[in-house]
């Protein structure tokens, strides 16, 4: 579950360091780490299993040792595809059921 709290959060912040998602999401920074690292890619050196490949981390432009997270293009494609569905569902409203008096 968390795993999809951290892609949901760097979907939204692109560029997002690993405090940064910590202090977001309310989780202990070793905890949301983790869950970040999961979705790199499972060639990724830093990538922990099972590697979904929805991240890419790079270096901080001002600071090497700060880390950005980014939705990799198969990350992208699935928020693009969840968004879709969201969407679609929000166009499916429920008929209010008519009870009549007997």
């Amino acid at each position: 579950m968390l795993q999809a709290v951290a892609l949901l959060y760097i979907a939204e912040n692109p560029g997002i360091s690993f405090s940064d998602l910590a202090a977001a999401s309310g989780a202990p920074l070793s905890t949301i780490s983790r869950a970040a690292r999961a979705l790199l890619s499972a060639q990724h050196q830093d990538a922990v299993e099972p590697g979904y490949g929805l991240v890419d981390m790079s270096s901080h432009p001002r600071s090497s040792r700060l880390k950005q997270l980014r939705l990799s293009d198969l990350g992208l494609e699935l928020i693009s595809r969840l968004n879709d569905d969201i969407a679609a569902a929000r166009q499916i409203r429920p008929q209010p059921a008519v009870f009549s008096a007997d």
